[in-house]
């Protein structure tokens, strides 16, 4: 049985519609699906969800991995083109997706300072720079990722 908090649910239906009803009644078969898949057990979701479900989960082996359900945005094809693309540099890897229901297997990551945190404002931001480079990747011909002209006319 998986953990689908209600006040969730209900943000989900009322910014999506029926596309999300519909979404939040086939979240426990695509949840069950990534299980098997996946060979992973689930675990309750982290606090604070927003847009999409994202969940904690264990392989077999007891490495801990992060789930995460896309709900009906339209950003799914994009986040995981980007994220097999940065292939884990500087950010979480993607370990494996399931393009049909909108779901991907992510490496988890623990928290660390932040750096906000720090009271050296140089260090922090030679900190974020250092993050940032290693994000930087050519484009690929064909790739799904919106213009500046695009996300301008939004």
């Amino acid at each position: 049985m998986f953990i689908i908090p209600a006040d969730f649910a209900r943000e989900r239906i009322t910014y999506h519609g029926e596309e999300g009803k519909r979404w939040i009644q086939r979240l426990p078969t695509m949840l069950a699906a990534c299980e098997a898949r996946w060979n992973i057990t689930i675990g309750a979701p982290f606090p604070n969800l927003s847009y999409h479900y994202v969940t904690s989960a264990t392989r077999a082996d007891g490495r801990p991995v992060v789930v995460k359900a896309h709900a009906p945005t339209g950003e799914f094809s994009q986040e995981s083109e980007a994220l097999r693309l940065f292939d884990g540099r500087g950010m979480a890897a993607l370990l494996a997706r399931d393009d049909d229901n909108e779901v991907m297997l992510l490496e988890a990551l623990q928290p660390g300072t932040l750096l906000r945190s720090l009271e050296d404002d140089a260090a922090a931001t030679s900190i974020a720079a250092a993050v940032m480079r290693q994000f930087w990747r050519p484009v690929p011909a064909n790739h799904p990722f919106p213009t500046v002209a695009d996300w301008g006319q939004g």
